[in-house]
């Protein structure tokens, strides 16, 4: 603001009026003119230019010098409106009474303005919650880790509750009422209570804050996004208790209970679903690694399913037998899936539903005395693995379980091919005499037991 010559007005009140009969008044001026309100906001003025613009401002002194903040954008009030021009003056005037309040406190209007705008420069460079778990997923994709069910407890029941909101401004109630959600969806469920995927959402809060909380400094994370910001002084989840874990299931299916469940599979009327559980018998693998096999992963010795589409991010090879190239045979219904889903946004995306393997063990339920989940059909296959002397080592890596140490981990690079196919035989000869009817007469355990 140029500094003109300065008198106290007297007799022109800052008001609408007012204001428009100074610039009447001093309509043919040369140079500028400038005056003070005299009011209860100490320095409070307007400076009016021969062009017959209208400017207001607070005038003060700090360090000796005498200083202007503008409070307002130039206007003309003989073109302006009563009402533009009075909204124009209380803006100012408000500005002009905080600025009075920073100056009685020493701090200068200038810095802090440049302050604040600095801090609003920052603060919109902090990265919001969706975001945070945004390049937290980004990070996992790049190590090929399986993030598929993450993603959906994610979208379930984290996205709708974070909004827009800045990740250090999450606070541990939007953590409770997000693991809270499916506890309150299976509340009184006989099998699906809920904790396992509550378990999951505070992991997955945990980890992702964790992430954040290095990813300032992280110069991987930077190089990514260079302009991303969290400033996150510690994890929200350190202040929410872990939801108390389901008690691990000891459900395996035994001799007797094997025939039972192949052949109530073998009448089920959704064919697709009860030959995927067939073949999760038969290989002990983890059901999302079956039920969205395609066929790209099927060769003509093993199936070969890659690291981002395991739990442990490691490629899994299960040799080929002939029983389950016999099965594979079956499975005629896609070019693209092995068991394809009946939605068509889901065959194209990842194969058949967990929802339909759930319903197929309701539906075998029905002729066991204890309901058997699709993942007790793992425990079942490590169960008999031992029972016909397997080497553990063996069974471990058909399950493709992570062996501790770097011994193993770093130097092993043996594929162990021979070992597992000659481990698969086996199981598939004892699967092969329980399950023929002509070996083995065996009745369902409720009948037997009537």
């Amino acid at each position: 603001m140029t500094e003109r010559h300065s008198t106290r007005a007297r007799g022109i009140p800052f008001t609408v009026k007012g204001l428009q009969k100074f610039a009447r008044d001093y309509s043919k001026l040369t140079t500028a003119k400038r005056i003070q309100e005299g009011g209860d906001t100490k320095g409070f003025g307007v400076q009016l230019t021969p062009a017959g613009k209208m400017t207001l401002a607070l005038q003060y002194r700090k360090d000796g010098k005498r200083r202007f903040e503008k409070l307002s954008r130039a206007i003309n009030p003989i073109k302006a409106s009563d009402k533009e021009l009075g909204q124009w003056l209380r803006n100012a005037r408000k500005r002009g009474e905080e600025a009075r309040v920073l100056i009685d406190e020493g701090v200068d209007p200038k810095i802090e303005a440049k302050r604040m705008k600095a801090e609003k420069l920052r603060q919109r460079e902090l990265g919001t919650a969706r975001q945070l778990f945004r390049v937290y997923f980004a990070k996992r994709d790049r190590e090929s880790s399986d993030t598929h069910k993450d993603r959906q407890s994610y979208d379930n029941d984290i996205k709708p509750l974070i909004e827009n909101t800045l990740a250090r401004d999450i606070g541990p109630e939007v953590v409770v009422e997000s693991i809270s959600r499916p506890m309150g969806r299976n509340k009184g469920h006989p099998t699906r209570d809920g904790r396992g995927a509550a378990g999951t959402l505070w992991m997955l809060w945990r980890a992702a804050f964790s992430y954040g909380l290095t990813f300032d400094n992280d110069p991987e994370a930077r190089a990514y996004h260079p302009k991303l910001r969290f400033e996150l002084e510690n994890n929200v989840v350190s202040r929410v208790k872990s939801p108390a874990t389901q008690r691990s299931r000891e459900r395996y299916l035994d001799v007797n209970e094997i025939p039972v469940v192949w052949k109530a599979w073998s009448e089920d009327k959704d064919i697709v679903a009860a030959t995927c559980a067939k073949l999760l018998l038969m290989t002990g693998a983890r059901m999302s690694e079956i039920s969205h096999l395609s066929w790209k992963e099927v060769g003509q010795t093993e199936i070969l399913i890659p690291g981002e589409r395991t739990k442990t991010s490691k490629p899994l090879a299960l040799p080929l037998t002939t029983p389950m190239k016999n099965l594979l045979d079956t499975c005629d219904w896609d070019p693209d899936w092995v068991f394809p889903s009946k939605s068509y946004h889901a065959r194209k995306n990842q194969g058949l539903t967990s929802c339909r393997m759930y319903q197929l063990s309701l539906r075998v339920a029905e002729k066991l005395e204890e309901h058997c989940t699709t993942h007790d059909l793992r425990r079942t296959f490590k169960s008999h693995m031992a029972r016909l002397r397997v080497p553990m080592e063996i069974a471990h890596r058909l399950q493709n379980h992570v062996f501790p140490g770097v011994g193993d981990a770093v130097y092993n690079r043996h594929g162990y091919f021979e070992e597992k196919l000659d481990a698969l035989n086996r199981w598939h000869r004892e699967l092969d005499g329980l399950t023929s009817d002509s070996k083995r007469n065996v009745v369902p355990l409720r009948e037997a037991t009537a």
